[in-house]
């Protein structure tokens, strides 16, 4: 459909395919025929550039997730509000009800949104409305403050769980610090832990780079993005080696060796 459109857009080469319709006895296209090429091109191309990012098989997680639907359906609405679409308006109606009754569940999953909160690439760009913005900065502050005790290399930290534990060791079985937590994070404010989370966030959020690297300024925001993006992994690319591997080891080819059949599968598998 691409192919045609470009045909079509030049009027030379529209002239060449008119021609070309009728060499091959093919009824030619009509004019509204035409525009409609062209609006099915302007529509799908989004939806297909979105479906390239999520089957992605490198640097690809959960995060992109909610980014590349809310830019689909962006741009889609953009062509209903621009008055853009003669005919394939009700298209794009039908293909933005498919992606809501698709993506509910995930649209509005936590773990999906701060996913993407913590990856360089989206931030908080994705997120239009106000209220919803200072919720997940709420919730994301919450979630870096329980990372905070887990990270082994923060001296503050250590000395908290020390404290504690020593409290616990000499009460007895029964009558153990009941509220020994809240000295724990009584220490923590005192330490300015919950100062050094505020201080990181406005850091991550203010900083321009988009690249993943960046992330290894910001310990914290960097473990949650561990935690949240690491996907589970997937059997496609074995699948794609056995399948290739059956077209190595063929019939005429049943006595290769091991070392044979690893050697053409490699050359097969390797991309120059």
């Amino acid at each position: 459909m691409v192919k045609i459109h470009q045909l079509l857009a030049n009027p030379d080469t529209e002239v060449k395919f008119d021609k070309l319709c009728e060499e091959l006895d093919i009824r030619r296209l009509h004019p509204q025929q035409k525009t409609f090429v062209k609006e099915y091109v302007d529509v799908f191309k989004p939806v297909c550039c979105g479906l390239d990012v999520l089957q992605g098989e490198m640097d690809v997680g959960l995060g992109h997730l909610i980014p590349t639907v809310s830019v689909i359906k962006g741009q889609l609405t953009d062509l209903l509000t621009q008055n853009k679409l003669s005919v394939c308006g009700p298209l794009v109606q039908l293909i933005l009800k498919g992606i809501d009754k698709r993506f509910e569940v995930m649209l509005t999953n936590m773990d999906a949104q701060l996913a993407a909160l913590v990856n360089p690439k989206f931030k908080m760009d994705w997120v239009t409305n106000e209220d919803h913005r200072n919720r997940l900065m709420s919730i994301l502050k919450t979630k870096m403050q329980n990372a905070v005790s887990t990270l082994s290399s923060d001296p503050t930290q250590q000395a908290v769980n020390a404290e504690v534990t020593s409290m616990s060791e000499t009460s007895t079985a029964g009558q153990k610090d009941f509220f020994a937590v809240l000295a724990a994070r009584r220490r923590q404010a005192a330490a300015g832990i919950g100062s050094d989370v505020e201080e990181e966030l406005s850091r991550y959020l203010s900083d321009t780079s988009t690249d993943i690297k960046s992330l290894n300024n910001y310990p914290i925001i960097r473990k949650l993005f561990v935690h949240l993006n690491t996907g589970l992994p997937a059997s496609a690319a074995v699948e794609r080696l056995f399948s290739l591997g059956g077209r190595v080891f063929s019939p005429l080819r049943s006595r290769l060796s091991s070392d044979h059949f690893e050697m053409m599968l490699f050359l097969r598998c390797a991309k120059f």
